[in-house]
């Protein structure tokens, strides 16, 4: 998964970090088979998107997305156990903003958006109502500029904080083990493009994605309080999963560059050649329990 050039990929499973604005989105390109080889590491596929930028003319717009739990159905476990459904409108604002700060020159593009939602759950085997708090915050800011003919900068910012209640796992089934972490994450590229000579194309770029994880976890350091884990059937129970006190931060580092060559002796041809530096860094103690202990359940 790429945003803007940057790869947005979680460093231990591989799922895409929410670094993006749904209506700050330009396009999306989706590459299944005869993937180029500039892109590298990765194993079926590429999803590539491109943020939108600012022009000369100004430009906006807004969005209201309205969910509420009474306006979904129940599943069959749900029903079966009478399941409660709080009618609540859940709302998420997005808006973005861009233009010219000189015309022809300088452009700038902004975008927001800010979520905060409620909705019913169902613990599976206890059938133990609770209620999913969720709010997101995302902020974008992007210049675009051209100093000179055919040379253009431009860098972007973004940033992301979730902070949520919710179970560690989905087998959870005992609200005791519902946990209340926080998720900032960010996103910092630099790019140019431009011409060397009447044949070649530059481009070279510089990325930073930072994910992090904060009291996602217990926070008792009592044996009593310890998570249990049930094997057959599946099920995790007593007090939260993880440590809230040991934070987790899982970082990307990436620097690209490459030159297009066009000539046209015998033909048309393009040749392409790049690099790539790109190191991903871990850092936490990977802590189970903020007590020290797992219970197993036989």
């Amino acid at each position: 998964f790429l945003i803007d050039g940057t790869d947005v990929n979680d460093n231990l499973f591989g799922t895409a970090d929410p670094l993006f604005i749904e209506d700050a989105i330009d396009q999306t390109q989706v590459l299944t088979s005869g993937i180029s080889a500039e892109y590298g590491r990765f194993s079926g596929g590429v999803v590539n998107v491109v943020s939108r930028w600012g022009g000369n003319m100004f430009s906006g717009s807004f969005r209201e997305t309205w969910t509420n739990s009474t306006w979904s159905g129940h599943t069959p476990f749900e029903e079966a156990n009478n399941a409660p459904r709080t009618n609540k409108l859940n709302k998420i604002h997005e808006a973005t903003f861009g233009g010219p700060f000189v015309r022809n020159r300088l452009w700038f593009f902004t975008a927001g958006r800010f979520r905060q939602t409620e909705n019913d759950r169902t613990l599976p085997q206890t059938a133990i109502p609770y209620v999913l708090h969720t709010q997101s915050i995302r902020g974008q800011v992007k210049l675009t500029a051209t100093v000179a003919t055919s040379h253009a900068f431009s860098g972007q910012y973004l940033g992301s904080r979730v902070r949520s209640r919710e179970p560690a796992f989905g087998f959870t089934i005992d609200p005791a083990a519902i946990m209340s972490p926080e998720y900032p994450n960010s996103q910092f590229v630099v790019n140019y493009r431009g011409t060397v000579g009447s044949n070649a194309f530059a481009e070279v770029q510089y990325s930073t994605k930072q994910s992090g994880f904060r009291n996602a976890g217990g926070t008792s350091a009592d044996i009593f309080e310890s998570p249990i884990i049930n094997p057959n059937p599946l099920a995790a129970y007593n007090a939260p999963y993880f440590d809230a006190s040991d934070p987790e931060d899982r970082d990307n580092h990436q620097v690209t560059g490459s030159l297009s060559y066009l000539f046209s002796r015998w033909g048309r041809h393009d040749l392409k050649g790049g690099t790539e530096f790109f190191k991903t860094t871990n850092r936490g103690g990977n802590s189970q329990t903020s007590t020290g202990f797992v219970f197993d359940a036989e």
